[in-house]
């Protein structure tokens, strides 16, 4: 039970008091629950009774102050944290710490001019010396504030909205390259027992947002398990654990099939007694960036790399340097596929308040160059950490606790997510089949006409789908072997070379490649089924035509089209070159075709003309399609 006066107080300052002798039997029982929730830090649960109370009790100088403590912990209503702050820093400025508060409240709410000098004031009072020294640190953060406040980067922060985001919170997004996959850390009702959960997400053929899911039972336990990272190819999750056992552990799961393994504590010196709770990979599986707050470093948390020794093995660790961190807390790298772009968050450097969201380039001599803060308005006065950078880019997704959210904290997507990020990497990624059902593969990557090993990675077993991202001017060997196969069924070769020459342009490039094996008795069968699913679409959908769909007469694709002719194709229409994201050159022949049949009638009178290999491709709304994928979703219809 509480004592008839209750206390508060910081440092030197006095302390502020409150008589509960004027409290009826159950306004006790209410203010006794509110302080066991409060002292437990369960602020959301302490606010409600608090709010009640002050209403039979509005002049109660301690209650205010327990509503503006709280207030202060729930990210979309700091602006209430000033209005029950301010009057007591008016009528008692030596109370318990409040200029220091009031001041944090002002900063949270952009005021930072009102900040400045309340800290200032905060600072002739009797303080000790560590508290002068967080106090001078966030006039800094004010000061830094402003200047970027002033200068707002052309960035467009959008919520994702519902599915992804709900009343709850969901944070730290992690996605594979291709955008097609998002994993975040969730905790709401949908979580066991009131604690951190991974949940999933996929995009649809349309764009949109997937329900998320949750991970297994072996993946969400009833400890605080964390999303972390994906590596860029999709296959291995990173996963954050802590326990009474463990301070915090990073661990990783593989996904095999639709399934992700049971999570394993990293090998080798990442993990150790201290805390280790952030990573990345970059995307060629050989470094992984990661955050400990071991002794030795430069500040609390810092950031530090390890090399792939054998295996899964990480050793030869590495700090990197003061140029990254800083005596304060530096935290969340992420790097980005093309191995040079590093996201991070700190507390240092020009921070404007909490941790911001910085980022810098690897330099060719294993340097890096000064961080430069992402700026307003994607970073805040508040926290901001997590950010991660889609392949091309052009977008970055991080959460935040903003208000007009939907939950305590949501998912956000920044566009551009770097502004002037020029992209040096092409996705490649396609799906491997045996007799036309996914397979499971070995893919091997090569640098030609060296002895370097890009890369080694698989396709997924239930899908067949694989990713992988590549540095542009180099030209790679893919050899595709599948597993699990009896070689001698295989029709040819037992694996297939594939040759992949990446342009070194200023465009993002994406890359499909399906590789198709087959055994020796499948052939005919899939001839048979091929010619009459052609037969089929052709008969029911040869004459249907639709806006926005064309069909156009493709004759050649060249890496160097001036070494192509197409002399024997007069007076068959117009050839029109387009260059592809692939560095590819089309020839297109006789322009827009509004049906199939039309198309079909037109490439059969070139391949009379010599050009055998001529085929009919589509356009839908400017973007090659499959006339399959426009049946299966509806939009072409009988």
């Amino acid at each position: 039970m509480l004592a008839a006066f209750c206390n508060i107080g910081y440092a030197q300052n006095k302390t502020i008091a409150l008589n509960v002798k004027n409290f009826d039997k159950a306004d006790k029982a209410d203010l006794d629950k509110a302080e066991d929730f409060y002292l437990q830090e369960h602020y959301p649960l302490a606010l409600p009774i608090y709010e009640e109370l002050i209403e039979k009790y509005p002049n109660e100088t301690y209650l205010q102050y327990r509503l503006g403590m709280c207030y202060l912990k729930k990210q979309d209503e700091y602006d209430k944290a000033v209005q029950y702050l301010k009057p007591i820093a008016e009528s008692d400025p030596d109370a318990a710490d409040i200029k220091y508060f009031l001041g944090i409240a002002y900063h949270l709410t952009y005021q930072f001019d009102e900040a400045i000098k309340v800290f200032n004031e905060y600072l002739n009072q009797k303080i000790d010396k560590s508290q002068q020294q967080i106090t001078a640190r966030l006039i800094e953060n004010c000061m830094n504030a402003k200047a970027l406040v002033a200068i707002p980067t052309e960035a467009t922060i959008t919520n994702l909205g519902a599915p992804i985001n709900s009343e709850a919170s969901e944070y730290v997004p992690v996605i594979s390259s291709d955008e097609q996959t998002m994993l975040f850390t969730y905790v709401g009702k949908r979580s066991k027992g009131g604690f951190e959960d991974i949940f999933i997400a996929e995009k649809s053929a349309n764009g949109e947002w997937k329900t998320p899911q949750p991970l297994g039972d072996n993946i969400n336990g009833y400890n605080h398990d964390a999303c972390i990272a994906l590596s860029p190819d999709g296959q291995i999750l990173f996963i954050y654990k802590d326990s009474k056992d463990k301070k915090g552990e990073i661990y990783y799961s593989n996904l095999e099939g639709n399934d992700w393994s049971d999570p394993k504590p990293l090998l080798g010196e990442v993990n150790t007694s201290h805390w280790e709770g952030s990573v990345s990979l970059s995307a060629d599986g050989k470094t992984l960036y990661f955050t400990s707050d071991k002794p030795a470093g430069f500040g609390g948390r810092d950031i530090y790399k390890a090399t792939l020794i054998n295996d899964s093995i990480w050793g030869n660790i590495e700090n990197l340097g003061p140029t990254i961190n800083t005596p304060y807390n530096d935290d969340a790298p992420f790097i980005h596929p093309d191995g040079r772009t590093l996201v991070f968050s700190s507390e240092g450097h020009n921070s404007m308040g909490g941790y911001d969201i910085f980022h810098t380039q690897l330099q060719p001599d294993g340097t890096w160059l000064p961080p430069t803060n992402i700026g307003f308005p994607i970073n805040s006065p508040d926290r901001d950490t997590y950010y991660v950078l889609s392949a091309d880019g052009k977008t970055g997704y991080f959460s935040s606790g903003r208000p007009g959210g939907y939950g305590l904290q949501d998912i956000y997507s920044v566009m551009p997510g770097l502004v002037g990020f020029v992209p040096t990497i092409a996705v490649v990624k396609g799906i491997i089949t045996l007799n036309n059902e996914p397979a499971e593969a070995e893919i091997i990557v090569n640098i030609q006409n060296t002895d370097i090993t890009h890369s080694k990675l698989k396709s997924n077993s239930v899908t067949g789908e694989y990713l992988t991202n590549l540095s542009k001017g180099e030209i790679y060997e893919l050899i595709y072997k599948l597993k699990d196969v009896d070689f001698l069924k295989l029709k040819g070769d037992s694996f297939v070379m594939e040759l992949l020459v990446i342009e070194n342009t200023d465009d993002f490039i994406e890359i499909n490649k399906n590789i198709a094996f087959y055994t020796t008795d499948f052939e005919s069968e899939k001839l048979i089924e091929e010619e009459v699913e052609e037969e089929n679409i052709e008969e029911i959908y040869g004459d249907k035509s639709m806006e926005g769909l064309v069909f156009k007469v493709q004759i050649a694709a060249y890496n160097m089209p001036e070494n192509y002719s197409y002399d024997r194709l007069k007076g068959l229409g117009d050839v029109e070159k387009n260059l592809l994201d692939d560095g590819i050159t089309r020839f297109t022949i006789g322009g827009d075709f509004n049906t199939l049949n039309l198309a079909n009638e037109h490439r059969d009178k070139v391949v009379a003309r010599g050009q055998d290999d001529a085929f009919v491709t589509a356009i839908y709304k400017g973007k090659r399609v499959y006339l399959e994928e426009l049946i299966e979703q509806g939009i072409l219809k009988e």
